[in-house]
């Protein structure tokens, strides 16, 4: 309820403040999502003083049972507030999250990456994997992130613990300089979840992946023509109706009739 409350008057002082308010709409989404997150940075830091914060964050990216040491020191402010100012320190693209016992998103706060969005499935991750194997320990694993239940992003250097008295779990993830372990960038994405248009001449088809790319050549599998980079050209074909060459990219369900002229 503190938090609620003082995160609409985060929203009142961005509105009427003229300074604050010409920034936002600078942006292309007039500044919306920004708004919400500083809304909840505004309310987190006012709920965690900061000498606090300071003293068991330190001025990094802090470990996962940093994260819970700040929630015991804090009891007038809610776990999703401390999850929220614990991101303030993240010095790297990452997340900090608190999974329920199902391995749900209960709350979570991201810098760079796409965010975890509040009750999505995390129990397919490495880092769920890793939690369910030491039931009530610290673990830490490179690991990547559930969206609309395919794994996608970076894979990230990841630390989760227990939240003592609870089934809950904090996780701290980020792509380098985490403190429980020595860490530096190296990226590597997710195989599955990206979009793709086929490369194959006569094609051009625009999906998203899902399953993995060819051992062979390193490219998906195309869902419109079934091929990766390793097959040739496919032929193309005059629209019966218009008249002119078309790609199988452009065949409508209408036999040797173009989607234009459906």
């Amino acid at each position: 309820m503190n938090f609620t409350a003082l995160h609409e008057l985060g929203h009142h002082v961005q509105r009427t403040t003229d300074q604050l308010a010409d920034a936002l709409g600078e942006r292309d989404d007039i500044g919306l999502a920004l708004e919400e997150r500083a809304c909840d940075m505004f309310a987190a830091q006012i709920l965690v003083p900061e000498e606090v914060a300071h003293d068991e964050l330190g001025e990094a990216t802090p470990s996962a049972t940093a994260v819970v040491a700040l929630m015991a020191r804090v009891p007038q402010a809610s776990r999703a507030v401390v999850v929220i100012r614990a991101a303030k320190n993240l010095a790297s693209d990452g997340h900090v999250a608190l999974l329920d016992e199902y391995g749900l998103v209960g709350a979570s706060s991201s810098r760079g990456a796409f965010g975890l969005r509040t009750g999505s499935d995390q129990t397919a991750t490495e880092v769920w994997t890793a939690v369910r194997a030491r039931p009530g320990q610290v673990v830490h694993t490179r690991s990547r992130f559930a969206y609309g239940g395919i794994l996608a992003g970076e894979t990230m250097y990841t630390q989760a613990a227990p939240v003592p008295g609870t089934h809950l779990t904090v996780i701290v993830a980020a792509t380098e300089r985490v403190p429980w372990e020595f860490s530096v960038y190296a990226p590597h994405f997710d195989s599955y979840g990206y979009f793709w248009t086929c490369e194959r001449p006569g094609c051009g088809h625009e999906f998203r992946v899902t399953k993995p790319a060819c051992a062979t050549c390193g490219k998906p599998e195309c869902e419109r023509c079934g091929k990766c980079g390793c097959g040739g050209s496919l032929a193309e074909f005059t629209c019966s109706k218009c008249t002119f060459v078309r790609s199988p990219a452009e065949a409508s369900e209408t036999p040797g009739v173009c989607n234009e002229c459906v």
